[in-house]
């Protein structure tokens, strides 16, 4: 019985009495594969990654010739930082059995861990397993040239994959390209664009992740009637992981309107039911924008020691590592904020990312305040 509701709790999104049911099972039977594996995910779903590795680390000791079992100990290793153990399990699960999941956590491993072209080289390797690999490996690659600053490589990658998908009837696979396009020609000032490929993910797919993206698109976009819509269906499902993403998009609508302290409060409220990489990154722009800089700086510390978790923010297999290098950015703001010599140091890892890109608007201005 405690496997029956642990999963029925997994299923329906409730992960507090998932760890609950779970914890007591293996408390009881430790070496219970499933019930180990899958108190591993639920602690994944409450962002405590830590206790996920914990699990996992045990499953791979029950059973270690599976490969699902070494995908999730590389995937969750990741999560907490921890890329070398994300690559030595995942080139295991490979070794095992290969997939397209155990490719692209090899893929994460080596991108988390700085390794640009090999990770480049494993997601070309997703090629070779039919026409999913195919998708997976566009995200991939598209999140890899955003991650570069290499906008109009990340767009058209983006668009001949969404195409790809449309035609091989996987609307589920292009909604996740267009929710990415739309992020792409915001960061490349290109709102009204930008609203357009949002408007294209959700008619493709209504999906938790992809309303979010969109709203948080819309919101910064300017669009406040259609990010006001997607934060109500969020706030509107019973569990933490939409009500917090209501919230963020909320915080951003706030923000936009010039309410700073008011944004600081709705992004709080959505870290307090779901602590999110994400949350964070929102409330640490929030706090800079309120010219709250210490606070801000501890945001983006955190941001940075939890860069893990930024690989997939939404853990369905599709890379958003290309949100990380905003971190070095926006801490380097704060710090010139603060008056400390150490912005320059933030600003010098931005361009360690983005130093070769011709299409990052924020180039220039980091070379500028570097004296460059």
């Amino acid at each position: 019985s405690y496997h029956t509701r642990g999963f029925y709790y997994l299923i329906v999104g409730n992960y507090p009495k998932c760890v609950e049911e779970y914890s007591t099972l293996v408390g009881q039977y430790p070496a219970d594969r499933v019930g180990q594996s899958d108190l591993a995910w639920c602690y994944a779903y409450l962002r405590n990654f830590p206790k996920a590795v914990e699990a996992a680390r045990k499953v791979v000791e029950i059973a270690p010739k599976g490969a699902l079992e070494h995908i999730n100990l590389a995937f969750f290793s990741s999560f907490t930082g921890d890329f070398p153990t994300g690559e030595r399990e995942a080139r295991t699960a490979l070794e095992i059995s290969p997939s397209e999941v155990a490719q692209i956590n090899l893929g994460e491993a080596q991108l988390g861990a700085g390794k640009v072209s090999e990770a480049a080289e494993t997601y070309h390797g997703l090629e070779k397993f039919g026409s999913r690999g195919a998708s997976l490996a566009a995200s991939a690659l598209a999140d890899l040239a955003l991650y570069q600053g290499r906008f109009s490589e990340e767009v058209r990658l983006l668009q001949q994959g969404a195409n790809a998908d449309l035609q091989a009837k996987t609307p589920e696979n292009a909604t996740n390209k267009f929710a990415a396009l739309a992020y792409a020609e915001l960061l490349r000032g290109q709102s009204r664009a930008a609203v357009s490929s949002a408007e294209k993910a959700l008619a493709n797919g209504q999906t938790l992740q992809i309303r979010f993206l969109a709203g948080r698109v819309f919101a910064e976009a300017g669009d406040t009637a259609q990010a006001t819509k997607m934060a109500d269906s969020l706030a509107k499902e019973t569990q933490a992981e939409p009500q917090a993403y209501a919230k963020i998009i909320e915080g951003k609508l706030a923000l936009k309107q010039g309410d700073s302290r008011l944004a600081i409060k709705d992004i709080t409220d959505a870290n307090n039911l779901l602590d999110t990489w994400i949350g964070r990154f929102e409330l640490g722009r929030a706090y800079l924008e309120a010219g709250q800089f210490p606070e801000a700086d501890s945001e983006f510390d955190r941001c940075i020691t939890r860069r893990g978790e930024a690989i997939e923010l939404f853990m369905d297999n599709v890379v958003t590592y290309g949100y990380f290098p905003y971190v070095y950015y926006y801490q380097g703001r704060v710090r010139q904020g603060l008056k400390t010599p150490a912005f320059a140091d933030s600003y010098r890892t931005y361009l360690s990312f983005r130093g070769q890109s011709t299409e990052d608007p924020l180039v220039a201005e980091v070379r500028r305040s570097l004296g460059q």
